[in-house]
């Protein structure tokens, strides 16, 4: 939930902002606009872009239309120009219901007022923002389709840039066994010994020995939150956080003020997926949200499955019962109480 400042309260008329409101926002801006960080101006408009994503009036099929159709050239046009801006001639794609809804998103002034604020918050926090018309846009991401239109990230983007390192996302239980950390531990500390970048999702479990691991034999890894930067979920790993923001990055689709809600992980695993050149699955339950298809589907990616053999057989079915399965994808099982890392590093 957003708290606004009293200066951003309606007026008593419900029609507009208080004026004096926005000038000192503007004013706050102006006064830290020589400072170094992140451009602010371009910080919120992609906050204003993800606000328009999360209004049920506009979201992203609607954005993707509006690029698609030549009615806006960027995304960032969304919050510069007006309604009145938008060229006539290809506005008959859309019916007129559709454009009622768009209007009243580009004139909606709370929205771009709020952006302005929490651009200042992103600044003073070191978030910075990234969408699909920037160059800096993950490399990966970019060839996909349903990726995420605007990214904020802290730390080092350029892990993820045209010379990107190669990436295992290493994923599983929330609650792994005693073989589950250990199979982590070692494959982890071996990958991060080769140079391969470790993504995962800062989740309990596998997730967090995963980053732990990484960090502690001099890797990079990369977190993937499903809230917003400032919202770190599980509230334990603040300091891993910090950490991975230090030497590595940590990034989100989602805008600082959102926690982390059920409906919001599948989406952050379609970004680990897509980040990753192989998906690592450690452990898993049998309705674990480890197994979701997107992990493979989304991506094209091979699926390396390291647990036991009961449960790779699970996953094999399940993932080759989706049209997204790839033949040749490779399988490790443990054998004779040796694990098989061979295919990692091939």
């Amino acid at each position: 939930m957003f708290v606004y400042p009293m200066s951003l309260k309606r007026c008593n008329s419900g029609k507009r902002l208080n004026e004096r409101g926005c000038k000192l926002i503007m004013n706050e801006i102006k006064d830290i606009s020589n400072t170094s960080g992140p451009d602010l101006g371009s910080l919120a408009a992609d906050l204003f872009v993800s606000e328009m994503i999360l209004d049920p009036r506009m979201g992203g099929r609607r954005i993707r239309r509006l690029l698609e159709y030549h009615l806006i050239n960027r995304l960032r046009d969304l919050y510069t120009l007006s309604i009145r801006q938008i060229p006539q001639e290809n506005r008959h794609m859309l019916s007129s219901e559709e454009w009622a809804n768009i209007g009243s998103c580009f004139k909606d002034a709370r929205k771009k007022a709020q952006a302005e604020s929490q651009a200042v918050t992103c600044r003073s926090l070191g978030i910075c923002s990234v969408n699909q018309d920037d160059n800096s846009y993950p490399v990966n991401l970019r060839v996909l389709e349903g990726m995420p239109l605007v990214l904020y990230w802290k730390g080092e983007l350029s892990i993820l840039g045209s010379e990107k390192m190669p990436a295992v996302a290493v994923v599983g239980s929330r609650q792994p066994t005693v073989y589950g950390v250990c199979v982590t531990r070692e494959i982890t500390q071996e990958l991060a010994a080769h140079g391969i970048c470790i993504i995962s999702g800062l989740a309990r479990g596998i997730d967090t020995i995963a980053h732990e691991t990484t960090l502690n034999s001099g890797g990079r890894t990369v977190a993937v939150l499903a809230g917003g930067l400032d919202q770190v979920y599980p509230p334990e790993n603040r300091d891993l956080f910090e950490k991975i923001a230090g030497t590595g990055l940590v990034l989100s689709e989602m805008p600082i003020g959102q926690k982390a809600i059920r409906q919001y992980f599948p989406a952050r695993n379609r970004i680990l997926s897509g980040l990753s050149d192989v998906v690592a699955i450690m452990e898993a339950g049998e309705f674990s949200g480890t197994l979701d298809c997107q992990f493979c589907s989304r991506a094209g990616q091979g699926c390396i499955c390291c647990s036991r053999n009961n449960l790779c057989t699970a996953i094999a079915r399940q993932f080759k019962a989706h049209p997204g399965w790839r033949r040749s994808s490779s399988f490790c099982r443990r054998r004779s109480g040796k694990i098989c890392r061979s295919c990692f590093l091939s």
